[in-house]
């Protein structure tokens, strides 16, 4: 959201705001990046922090990861391509996600996001 309003406040005067939007890559990313610091304490938290780490567990340790260069390449065209486009997507699982994004109503992507996460 806050991309999208950079880009209405932008555009006037030249300056292109893009999105790059992209799904699970082959990196380190849930390395030592994903150190989670979550204080248990917090009950009402624990779940869904679980729900989400062993879910990012999952995703990062799938062989379907796209490779960094896909995501270079996107980043690439959205800086060169000299269109007022806006979203670039990276990969058949953000790709996948945005759609169901765009064709399920809130309630419907609330739910298969939390079935995804296995939180009530």
């Amino acid at each position: 959201g806050f991309s999208e309003s950079l880009q209405y406040e932008f555009d006037p005067i030249g300056v292109k705001v893009k999105i790059v939007e992209p799904g699970s890559i082959k990196t380190n990313f849930s390395g030592r990046s994903m150190d989670f610091q979550h204080n248990d304490e917090l009950t009402e938290y624990n779940e869904f922090a679980s729900g989400v780490m062993n879910t990012f567990v999952k995703l990062m340790s799938a062989e379907r990861r796209n490779s960094p260069e896909l995501v270079a390449d996107v980043i690439y065209n959205a800086a060169t391509d000299g269109t007022k486009t806006l979203r670039y997507v990276a990969g058949a699982d953000a790709e996948h996600l945005l759609e169901a994004r765009k064709t399920m109503n809130d309630a419907d992507f609330l739910s298969m996001m939390k079935t995804n996460l296995n939180i009530k």
